[in-house]
């Protein structure tokens, strides 16, 4: 997931830490300004932190959050509005249960990681299943990232997640329809389903930081040019004040524009089958790629690798008294060939 909400606003005011050393609070800093230059400077933010990890193996770069990763989630949530309260993990999924779901990946997709993600770490009460934040080098060039997961709500099947996340968009009725989301078969449809998808989603954001598929979330927005950005120029433009990027499909999806996740939703769930209808004019791999580009981009490596790569499922269907109406599958055989394209061409 990609939670920034302040990337227009790029402050530069002296503050004093808010870290603390190794496990301080957030201290007395208190408007945006001060909580977004703190994150610039966390320590966190540093490659050097990271030195020990990137000398491990990739997996025991996954831990319990440490201090100064849940020192920077506080100051994020505070910086975003976000509730704040996140701790590391106690309950839920464990250490041991990543380690089994990133096994699973190909050696092939995960060797792109292996100088870029410093660690996978487990925290409580994140308010999303997970993000990712970037890491710079000294000259302040982003290099590496980390994942943050939230143990606490991973503990759906794969199949109960999928479909609890493509909901989170609708107001629900159950007497009416529902939308269900296939990514693993009946046999297999486990919580490590799940964590694995969720992974590959945060592994996208990871691999972002260090290709050229979009606009860094922490960089400068003024002037953009799509031809900067090849994955982007598929199936985004720029807008007229040239700030961000706006989907090339708002006349064959206007319903797009209404889709929000994880807070209260904007669409009933009967306007679903319509939702998946546009969604099948586009290409875009999945209702939560049309959000934002970043968001975009991980969706469709994760769906890329889940399907292409590791032949798994992913299906969307829309139920009317529970009968299925309208489906949607993955698109990279039909109308997701350039994404298809570009993904294969990134990965070799």
């Amino acid at each position: 997931m990609f939670r920034r909400i302040f990337t227009t606003l790029l402050f530069f005011v002296f503050v004093t830490p808010l870290w603390g050393g190794n496990t301080g609070g957030i201290g007395a800093c208190e408007t945006q300004e001060c909580l977004i230059h703190a994150m610039r400077q966390h320590p966190v933010r540093k490659i050097d932190r990271w030195d020990n990890n990137l000398n491990s193996p990739i997996y025991d770069r996954i831990q319990n959050a440490p201090a100064d990763i849940i020192n920077y989630i506080e100051i994020d949530n505070r910086a975003n509005g976000f509730p704040s309260g996140v701790r590391a993990a106690e309950n839920g999924i464990g250490i041991k249960d990543v380690q089994s779901a990133l096994r699973d990946i190909p050696e092939t997709v995960l060797n792109h990681f292996e100088k870029s993600l410093v660690g996978i770490f487990l925290v409580e009460n994140l308010g999303s299943s997970g993000y990712v934040e970037s890491i710079a080098d000294h000259e302040g060039r982003f290099i590496a990232g980390f994942i943050v997961l939230d143990a606490s709500v991973l503990a759906r099947t794969a199949n109960e997640w999928a479909t609890w996340r493509d909901n989170t968009a609708f107001v629900q009725d159950a007497t009416c329809c529902e939308i269900r989301t296939t990514i693993a078969e009946r046999h297999k449809d486990n919580s490590l389903g799940a964590i694995q998808f969720i992974l590959l989603h945060e592994l996208g954001h990871v691999l972002s930081i260090t290709r050229n598929t979009h606009p860094h979330w922490w960089g400068e927005t003024d002037g953009l040019t799509v031809g900067d950005f090849p994955f982007a120029d598929i199936s985004w433009r720029v807008s007229k004040n040239k700030k961000n990027f706006i989907s090339r499909f708002d006349r064959q999806f206007p319903l797009a524009r209404e889709l929000v996740f994880y807070q209260k939703p904007q669409l009933h769930i009967n306007q679903a089958r319509s939702v998946l209808q546009q969604l099948g004019e586009t290409n875009f791999p999945s209702l939560y790629s049309t959000t934002r580009v970043e968001e975009d981009f991980a969706e469709t490596f994760a769906i890329f690798v889940h399907t292409e790569i590791m032949r798994k499922p992913y299906q969307i269907e829309f139920f009317e008294n529970e009968l299925s109406v309208k489906k949607i599958d993955a698109c990279f055989t039909t109308h997701c060939l350039k994404k298809a394209d570009f993904l294969r061409a990134l990965l070799n």
